[in-house]
């Protein structure tokens, strides 16, 4: 079978945001410490690449230990809670565009009850931290904050990701029998769009498909690519493929994907002008000039390096 073939690289950031309050049966609340930033561990890095179980339990304590990268739990623990009361997930309607996932966790009246200077999210009830934070007053100075025997402490947690909004632009040579140079343009799609992107990890295209991968939504248009909130131009052609995923290292904050369109597929008169994908976090589109007449002689792979970084908004 014959094939084309190329590689091309996508970047992505990622931070976290705490914000602790006490309620009362009455219904009377105290704000403790308002929106302040986390340090996502590199456990909770790594658990981004395979994973998007990471914000499942929050824990509270009374370490006072600045925060590292090396973390997996908390320096003195006081109580674990994974009662989650609500999760939501929106998308910024403006630059710099985010799509972020909200979480509230509520611990009894009497189970945190004390004295409280750290806190943390993640996927287990003693470590596997996704991230750790000293509970900073509005100054930006960590503080400890005190619940009372009868309060409900109350967690919100902020996780968001940043996609790269710049164009990755450059030349692909495709190996195979055809071969050929095409340039190229690599930007995000219909950024503002909410894709209900609930504890999405980097390697899946949706959070309701256990271990789903990117693909069912992949689509080639004969136009070019479209701005960074729309798709690109002209007729369309969707297809069900499959994103297949290599294998973690861990440490690496990189993975890599390869999306294939097999001989039924991509078949689209004009030639392929552009497609756009799901994979992780965002919606994608890639753009080729001159276009890639494609047809049921070839096999297409187009294989995506994809990095992703801490951010300080």
């Amino acid at each position: 079978m014959r094939q084309l073939r190329a590689k091309m690289h996508i970047h992505h950031k990622v931070c976290g945001f705490f914000k602790i309050e006490a309620f009362k049966k009455d219904g009377s609340s105290r704000l403790l410490a308002d929106w302040f930033p986390n340090l996502i561990t590199d456990i909770g890095m790594d658990k981004l690449a395979t994973d998007f179980h990471y914000m499942n339990y929050c824990q509270v304590g009374s370490g006072n230990t600045v925060p590292s990268v090396s973390d997996i739990g908390l320096v003195s623990k006081v109580a674990t809670n994974s009662n989650i009361l609500s999760t939501t997930h929106t998308v910024s309607g403006t630059s710099p565009y985010y799509n972020r996932t909200i979480r509230i966790f509520q611990f009894n009246a009497g189970v945190a009850e004390g004295n409280l200077s750290e806190v943390g999210i993640g996927w287990g009830a003693d470590s596997n931290l996704f991230s750790r934070a000293l509970i900073l007053d509005i100054g930006g100075s960590p503080t400890t904050i005190t619940v009372l025997s009868d309060e409900y402490l109350q967690v919100t947690y902020e996780f968001r990701h940043y996609p790269l909004e710049t164009d990755a632009t450059g030349t692909m040579v495709f190996t195979g029998d055809i071969g050929g140079t095409y340039d190229y343009i690599l930007r995000c799609a219909d950024i503002t769009t909410d894709y209900n992107t609930y504890q999405v990890g980097a390697s899946y295209y949706h959070p309701t498909t256990e271990g789903g991968h990117a693909g069912s939504s992949t689509s080639v248009y004969t136009g070019s690519v479209g701005a960074i909130t729309g798709l690109p131009s002209g007729t369309s052609l969707q297809h069900g493929v499959t994103m297949s995923n290599s294998t973690y290292v861990a440490g690496s904050f990189t993975l890599q994907g390869s999306l294939v369109l097999g001989i039924t597929k991509g078949n689209i008169s004009g030639g392929i002008g552009a497609l756009t994908f799901e994979w992780g976090f965002n919606k994608f589109q890639i753009g080729f000039s001159p276009s890639i007449n494609k047809t049921n002689q070839y096999k297409l792979t187009l294989v995506f390096t994809k990095t992703w970084a801490r951010y300080t908004p």
